[in-house]
């Protein structure tokens, strides 16, 4: 004979799983992609500047830069962004850097897209930490050579910012 106590613990989970099963699908709202590399539609707005350093420091055109040898012994550059107008402060935004030849031929290792945090500073949001730029090791260019540097900022709602220098790249002394 069943104890009392069991069948009544078993009806409920019964009922439990019936009403769990008839109950009105909850609306959902819109979800966000799972890989925020996936280009969105993009939204007008938003400025981004390309620069260098922890601390965000601009460049310019011709503006010299150096190369730092990083992790494997790959040529580095060291740079970070800042945004104006955009929505990274309370969620991360999406940034791809890149480093291209004379010629236009990319010569950054293929890392893509990166979801990264930024902080406000007041003037504008900019990188957490700086990101390194890798060079290709069958492509690392000579001394004095102009490279273009790119940067693509997203925010979660859709704006999309860019900027790139063209600068000469020098080894460390």
């Amino acid at each position: 004979m069943i104890d009392l106590w069991v069948a009544s613990r078993v009806m409920a989970g019964v009922f439990g799983l019936w009403a769990c099963a008839n109950a009105p699908a909850a609306p959902m709202d819109a979800v966000p992609p799972l890989d925020p590399c996936i280009p969105e539609p993009v939204i007008p707005g938003g400025r981004s500047e390309l620069g260098v350093g922890a601390v965000f420091t601009s460049i310019v055109d011709d503006q010299d830069v150096t190369l730092q040898l990083g992790i494997r012994e790959l040529w580095q550059i060291v740079v970070n962004a800042r945004v104006h107008d955009m929505k990274v402060d309370e969620q991360a935004g999406v940034v791809n850097f890149a480093a291209f030849d004379q010629a236009g031929a990319k010569i950054s290792l293929e890392i893509g897209c990166r979801l990264r945090a930024f902080v406000d500073l007041g003037s504008g949001h900019q990188l957490d930490s700086p990101y390194a730029i890798s060079l290709s090791p069958r492509e690392t260019p000579m001394e004095g050579a102009r490279l273009t540097l790119q940067l693509e900022v997203r925010d979660h709602e859709g704006r999309r910012a860019t900027d790139e220098r063209r600068v000469p790249i020098h080894f460390p002394q």
